[in-house]
């Protein structure tokens, strides 16, 4: 998403998925994005490093929420690459545009 949207742009619909897939998966609370001078880091929830259950569903809903964004800004262009990574097919974890 980086290399389309650019850190901040990818940072703030990062952050805005994440307070409403919050609600249901309480871990992406512990998903810290911050800026360190130009850069943008990520740090993910302990509970992902571990491997515990519930890592992947919380990364499922954080991508049910980003789709219906970046289809907005882009159409399918990052939601296609992002599909088409064989890491997040092989998780489940698809960017698939929700019906209304």
């Amino acid at each position: 998403m980086v290399d389309v949207l650019g850190g901040p742009a990818t940072a703030t619909l990062l952050r805005r998925s994440i307070k409403r897939a919050a609600a249901q998966h309480t871990d992406l609370n512990a998903l810290v994005i911050k800026r360190e001078g130009f850069e943008y880091v990520y740090e993910v929830p302990p509970q992902w490093v571990e491997g515990r259950a519930g890592a992947v569903a919380s990364l499922r809903d954080l991508a049910h929420e980003l789709t219906p964004l970046l289809v907005e800004l882009t159409g399918q262009v990052v939601v296609r690459r992002l599909a088409a990574d064989a890491e997040l097919k092989r998780c489940r974890i698809l960017f698939l545009e929700r019906t209304r």
